[in-house]
């Protein structure tokens, strides 16, 4: 939060971080690792659907219009497809988790 002041008034002047990544590592790394668990395309789908309808509904209840809530809900997802082509990507060098696959 910033605050601006020209001697006649005060102006306050604020901005909200919806979803810090450093925060939300966790829940990032937490989802990756249950999407690779998934069965099915299907069910990986649906989890992402669920997640995504729970965080839509929380930034709703904050007040965030749609604009934000979909850059907020867009950014975790992207982190979360990173954090997959990591987990697969070390996967596919480890003898062990390759013969899974």
């Amino acid at each position: 939060m910033s605050v601006t002041g020209s001697g006649q008034g005060i102006g306050v002047e604020s901005s909200v971080v919806l979803f810090p990544l450093e925060r939300q590592r966790r829940e990032v790394s937490d989802l990756a690792r249950r999407l690779l668990r998934k069965r099915s395309v299907a069910a990986a789908d649906k989890e992402c659907s669920r997640v995504a309808d729970a965080m839509f509904a929380r930034l709703a209840r904050l007040g965030l219009g749609e604009m934000e809530q979909d850059e907020a809900v867009g950014a975790f997802f992207h982190a979360v497809e990173q954090e997959l082509a990591m987990l697969r990507e070390a996967r596919a060098g480890c003898a062990c988790c390759a013969a899974e696959a």
